[in-house]
């Protein structure tokens, strides 16, 4: 009986060791790190990413940016004011300055303003130097007189009369006796006058006749007259 006894307890034995050995090993293998590293995660949430034509907005209840004006938009500035002198009326910008043709003396030669300048009288004068710059000698005597038919004062001042021969030779302007140019400021409706000497260069007869040009600050336009 005793010989029985011991062979049934040897397979017993065994299998207490297999079950010892399997739960060491199961043992070890909960300790391996890399068991951690290749479980699952949780789900990480995905990211939404908006759309292209989506556009994201303030939260609620929150005032909205209020939108840079475009610089196109912008009104531009108006024309600016024609200047006004004290002593000379209105200055017209002489920019494209243009000449009008000449017409007879006694015609009146007008801007588009409505000023205008009419050769009265056309002499030959004997000049006297009085002062530095004057040439004494034979000249011409102009008589002007203007009117102001513009709807503003026109500075007689600011009037430039000039002359040249039918050829073209300058004769100058000069302020010898008896020469009484225009002054003072000419209001809308008036009229004025004034005397203006030339000499004539040497060699020209007495009494050439002259092509004048007259210019106002008040307009762009030259006016011309022939004596």
């Amino acid at each position: 009986m005793s010989l029985r006894r011991r062979r049934v307890g040897v397979p017993a034995t065994l299998l207490a060791l297999s079950t010892v050995g399997a739960v060491l090993l199961a043992g070890c293998s909960s300790d391996d790190p890399g068991a951690d590293a290749s479980a699952p995660t949780s789900a990480s949430t995905p990211a939404v990413t908006p759309s292209a034509g989506a556009t994201s907005s303030g939260s609620p209840g929150s005032p909205e940016s209020p939108s840079t004006p475009d610089a196109s938009a912008t009104a531009a500035p108006g024309p600016a004011a024609t200047p006004q002198d004290p002593q000379l009326g209105r200055v017209a910008p002489q920019v494209g300055t243009e000449t009008l043709a000449p017409v007879p003396a006694g015609t009146p030669a007008r801007t588009e303003e409505g000023f205008s300048a009419s050769l009265t009288s056309s002499a030959p004068v004997e000049l006297t130097a009085s002062g530095p710059g004057e040439v004494a000698g034979p000249g011409v005597l102009l008589d002007i007189s203007f009117t102001n038919g513009a709807d503003f004062p026109v500075g007689l001042d600011g009037v430039r009369v000039t002359a040249t021969l039918a050829d073209g030779t300058p004769a100058p302007a000069t302020d010898a006796s008896p020469s009484a140019p225009a002054t003072g400021l000419l209001q809308p409706g008036g009229s004025a006058s004034g005397r203006y000497a030339f000499s004539l260069p040497t060699g020209a007869p007495a009494g050439s006749d002259l092509l004048v040009q007259i210019t106002t600050v008040s307009s762009a336009q030259v006016l011309q007259v022939r004596s």
